[in-house]
């Protein structure tokens, strides 16, 4: 009977910046090799029949059959589930070899002090644009809300129509305390991307490949 048993992995030692690379170049064939995976089972989960389950289902040509003998036949029938089941576990070691990929960079992060500095850098992008746009639209001179108030009150009736609203504009906040936070927080997150680069171009891990990825990988 066929072996559906993976493999055993080759174990490497790169860089972090390694495991990245190599982890991205994997993420290219995941959308692929889960449509293998699911080809064997999608269609039973949603249909609940096991009628569309092909995996012993094979198909030879008529001239196939009367061109070849019986040993030549099985031959034949034998590298399709060779091809059918390299295809279903390379898929399951491809798969099996990202999730551990992202795991082994994560306990790396952890260890070596990097995940709350990347924290910090992916929080900060939606609190930088915000400030940004509070500093684009800063005026130099500022009109304060008491002299904005007084300047409507002293409007003549005659200026609004009934039940209007008036629209003013006031810059409720300060341009330099926004400024001084804005330089602050770039500054952190420049000094956290040169500690990470740093770190990652440096610092090693180990991590475990199936032969599967490493023909993908041209390892």
């Amino acid at each position: 009977m066929t072996s559906l048993k993976k493999k055993k992995k080759t174990a490497f030692e790169v860089t972090a910046n390694k495991a990245h690379k190599l982890l991205e170049s994997l993420k290219k064939y995941e959308t692929f090799k889960i449509s293998n995976i699911k080809d064997i089972f999608g269609n039973i989960k949603y249909s609940g029949s096991n009628e569309s389950n092909k995996l012993n289902r094979f198909e030879l040509t008529y001239a196939s059959i009367l061109t070849n003998d019986e040993k030549d036949l099985e031959n034949l029938i034998e590298d399709e589930i060779s091809e059918k089941v390299y295809r279903h576990i390379s898929a399951l070691e491809v798969l099996e070899d990202i999730a551990d990929l992202k795991e082994a960079i994560f306990e790396f992060n952890v260890k070596n002090g990097l995940s709350y500095k990347l924290n910090y850098i992916n929080k900060k992008k939606e609190h930088i644009k915000l400030l940004e746009a509070y500093v684009l639209k800063s005026k130099p001179s500022q009109t304060s809300l008491n002299e904005i108030v007084s300047r409507l009150k002293k409007l003549k009736d005659s200026v609004f129509e009934r039940n209007e609203d008036f629209v003013f504009e006031y810059q409720f906040w300060n341009k330099e305390q926004i400024e001084k936070e804005l330089k602050n927080i770039k500054s952190t997150i420049l000094k956290y991307e040169e500690e990470i680069s740093q770190i990652n171009s440096t610092n090693k891990l180990t991590i475990e490949l199936f032969d599967s990825s490493k023909e993908l990988l041209g390892l």
